[in-house]
C-alpha cells in the first residue's frame, strides 16, 4: 500500500480527531481528519488533513496549524 493510499484512509478512523476549522480547497467540505507526524526527519511536527468527503479526499498539511498546537 502507498503513503497516498494510508493519507486517504485515515478519513475513515473512528479514532482520529475530525475539525470543522478548516476548508478543504478541493472540494469546499467543511470538515476534515486530522493527525500529525514528524515534519522530515526533524523534531518539528507537522499538522495533516484529510478531507472527510468520501468523494474527495484531498490531503494537505499546514504549518502554521503546526505551530499553534500544544503536544
Amino acid at each position: 500500500m502507498d503513503a497516498a493510499q494510508v493519507l486517504q484512509d485515515v478519513a475513515v478512523v473512528p479514532t482520529l480527531p475530525r475539525t470543522k476549522a478548516v476548508r478543504c480547497v478541493q472540494c469546499k467540505h467543511g470538515e476534515a481528519v486530522l493527525f500529525q507526524a514528524p515534519f522530515l526527519g526533524k523534531e518539528e511536527m507537522i499538522l495533516f488533513f484529510v478531507c472527510f468527503n468520501s468523494n474527495c479526499g484531498y490531503r494537505w498539511r499546514d504549518l502554521y496549524f503546526s505551530n499553534q498546537i500544544k503536544t
